[in-house]
């Protein structure tokens, strides 16, 4: 009786973990999302150009390509594909791209008076620094460096901080 009662709640727990759909990370009008076939995306915005730019403009730890799609003369977007030309990653240029209210016009002083809780950190390979807002599935990347840091850090800047020198500083990068 207590094993049957074991595999019920395994049962049940591996159900709630696995069984239920997670939401598809996109942009807020669903016009680019992770998995997204890059023709797909293409045919999305056929006025873009696409142009092939190195993944460690946008903070990725490669050598290897990335797109941007750039609309009148702006970048909008960045995306890496993987080898089967699905999309793996975006990263939000432009401001028309909105998630929760958050844009690439907000600053830091305003995240932090809306996600409180909010820790920033130091990338340890781009050097920007960056916040992950948990409840929205998103990262805000600062392309800093040791000259213009946003954060006030202590003996070790693993831990992050919550201290701010620059509350007007704008996000410059949101990634899913």
């Amino acid at each position: 009786m207590i094993k049957k009662k074991l595999v019920l709640i395994t049962f049940l727990f591996t159900f709630q973990l696995y069984g239920k759909q997670t939401p598809t990370p996109c942009s807020q009008d669903g016009m680019v999302c992770i998995g997204m076939d890059l023709e797909t995306l293409k045919s999305k915005y056929p006025n873009a150009a696409f142009n092939s730019v190195a993944m460690y403009s946008y903070g990725y730890d490669s050598d290897e390509t990335g797109i941007e799609i750039i609309l009148n003369g702006d970048v909008y977007f960045f995306v890496n594909v993987n080898i089967k030309n699905k999309i793996t990653g975006i990263s939000f240029v432009s401001p028309t791209f909105e998630f929760n209210g958050i844009s690439t016009e907000t600053t830091i002083g305003n995240i932090f008076k809306k996600y409180p809780e909010s820790i920033l950190y130091i990338d340890l390979i781009s050097d920007w620094e960056y916040i992950y807002i948990k409840e929205e599935a998103i990262l805000l990347n600062f392309q800093t460096n040791e000259s213009n840091r946003i954060g006030i850090y202590g003996d070790d800047i693993e831990d992050g901080t919550k201290n701010i020198k620059r509350k007007n500083a704008k996000i410059n990068l949101i990634s899913l």
